[in-house]
């Protein structure tokens, strides 16, 4: 018995943030704070002394959309929202916010609804 795959057309889809990633915010910038506590980290942190968190800075565009992953908000209404804050400054808008999504859930940050 084939089960029916639901297709979702990615612009409807509602991105929030992985509830794991903590972050920080000074001024209109965030910094994502991904604590390494997994099993495989203790062990390289032992060998390697590698540090027991990272921090990723994210810019201007990417802070914006950052705050935007808030489970309510589409692909389509985040991409709406970034072209009337920063204009041509983020054209091609949507390939670009795809792009970055895409990013942003390859690296498990963030979660599609």
């Amino acid at each position: 018995m084939k089960r029916k795959v639901e297709k979702k057309n990615a612009v409807l889809m509602t991105p929030y943030k992985n509830p794991e990633i903590q972050w920080e915010r000074k001024e209109n910038l965030i910094t994502l704070v991904i604590n390494r506590n997994k099993a495989f980290d203790k062990v390289m942190q032992k060998i390697f002394k590698s540090p027991k968190s990272v921090n990723i800075e994210l810019d201007e565009l990417g802070s914006f959309v950052w705050e935007k992953c808030d489970g309510v908000s589409n692909i389509k209404d985040i991409c709406e929202s970034l072209e009337k804050r920063f204009g041509k400054e983020a054209d091609p808008a949507m390939e670009r916010l795809l792009t970055y999504i895409k990013i942003l859930i390859n690296n498990n940050l963030i979660k599609m609804t």
